[in-house]
């Protein structure tokens, strides 16, 4: 994957950006940030938890911008993503003024669909030889736990608005007729991920908003969200690891795989240890943000897009981007990924992989027996707030059909190096455990 350099801390942006100043200065610098759609920045009293996140993002972007353009005078341009997920509209008009503007650097700021976005305007200046010799540099400085995942991972996930999926620029930019382009034409660029838990967005306690009719809306990411779509990740990948002749990692990578698994499930496991009791401690809640980031930024580089050598996909990324978008508007891919953790490891024990029984898997310093898996996962997230925990069936559109969810799979072609884990039946068995939990 595209190497990542990780920095953390308060001003970690800003000490990064005043250390890189003679880089920097050589050319423009495109910041691309998260911005709210016009018809919802003057909407009248949104729930007050959305409206701390929203001022929260919008801090963020504001200070990036100001230290960027203000503090050190270096020549920056924007652009803003109003939407949940960037289309090629986005990367379009973003490359195109880098392009025009001989930028040479990139700096993405805010929610995950900035970070994508500049992700892949970074991919396309590199792959038309932007910033000569050096290469094109990309600082990414997520102002949320979504976004810290999208930083992380090595892949953007681009909305294709004709298909209502999310995938790799390379597919997204494809047009409906003729020939695209490939993957090599994207190249994943290396980045400097600037994280700031202290300054995050993100909502205390268990439910993100509150919906009309006292329900709860996960379209907000909360400790609990990221800590179980890291144990999600981990879950997965630990069945990959559980046999050789099953994954397409090369041997000296097995075991940088393991530490990143054990440094997903730790974090996450304290994140939720602090979640348990459900009070709105500041202290604990903070302590709760950094260790969910913290599970983020090990979870973030075990995602793979089915894109690069062996051509394998995540579980959750094809699910994610078959199905997210369409049929579960109201959960972002934090709540998504979360939520498939207990109908995951109840399919893995089922049976569902290759060979017909339950492996036995490690994750971590943990060895689980054959079966083990959905106990596992259901003492992870036990003893949690009521309603903390997002359910699938809940962030669904309607009652949307199983079947009429794997088309869309195999329609995407998400099903590229999922065979690991069992292709279509194992992705079909976690849909319909994950609806009926």
């Amino acid at each position: 994957m595209a190497t990542r350099t990780v920095l953390s801390g308060p001003s970690c942006l800003r000490t990064h950006l005043k250390a890189s100043l003679p880089s920097l200065r050589g050319s423009t610098c495109v910041i691309i940030s998260s911005n709210l759609p016009e018809d919802q920045r003057d909407a009248p009293h949104p729930p007050p938890p959305l409206r701390r996140v929203r001022q929260s993002v919008s801090d963020s972007v504001q200070r990036a911008t100001f230290t960027a353009s203000m503090e050190l005078n270096l020549r920056t341009v924007g652009c803003s993503v109003t939407g949940a997920y960037p289309t090629w509209d986005d990367v379009g008009a973003g490359a195109e003024m880098a392009t025009r503007l001989g930028a040479t650097s990139v700096l993405g700021v805010g929610a995950g669909a900035a970070i994508d976005c500049a992700k892949a305007v970074a991919s396309v200046l590199s792959a038309a030889g932007g910033g000569g010799s050096e290469g094109v540099r990309l600082i990414l400085a997520p102002s949320t736990l979504a976004g810290t995942m999208a930083a992380m991972s090595s892949t953007p996930m681009i909305l294709s608005t004709a298909e209502e999926a999310l995938l790799p620029p390379h597919l997204a930019a494809q047009p409906s007729a003729g020939i695209g382009r490939g993957p090599a034409d994207f190249p994943n660029v290396g980045a400097t991920v600037c994280l700031d838990a202290d300054g995050m967005a993100f909502v205390t306690g268990g439910g993100g908003s509150a919906k009309g009719g006292g329900g709860t809306d996960h379209s907000v990411a909360t400790p609990v969200h990221a800590a179980l779509a890291s144990l999600a990740v981990c879950a997965e990948t630990s069945l990959l690891l559980a046999s050789a002749g099953r994954t397409s990692l090369p041997p000296e990578d097995l075991e940088a795989a393991h530490v990143l698994v054990e440094g997903a499930r730790s974090s996450a496991m304290a994140a939720l240890d602090l979640c348990r009791d459900g009070a709105s401690d500041p202290v604990g809640d903070l302590a709760a943000r950094h260790h969910a980031a913290a599970a983020l930024a090990h979870a973030g580089q075990l995602l793979l897009h089915g894109d690069g050598p062996g051509g394998r996909r995540s579980v959750g990324v094809a699910l994610c981007s078959s199905v997210l978008p369409r049929y579960f508007p109201h959960g972002h891919a934090l709540a998504f990924l979360a939520a498939l953790l207990p109908g995951l490891c109840e399919a893995a024990d089922l049976g569902t992989i290759p060979g017909g029984s339950a492996p036995t898997v490690r994750i971590g310093e943990e060895e689980l027996g054959p079966g083990g898996l959905a106990a596992w996962a259901g003492a992870a997230a036990g003893g949690l707030p009521c309603g903390a925990a997002p359910r699938l069936a809940a962030l669904a559109e309607g009652a949307p059909a199983v079947e009429e969810m794997m088309r869309s799979v195999a329609a995407n072609g998400a099903l590229v190096g999922s065979e690991e884990v069992g292709g279509g039946a194992f992705l079909e068995a976690v849909l319909h455990r994950s609806l009926n939990l």
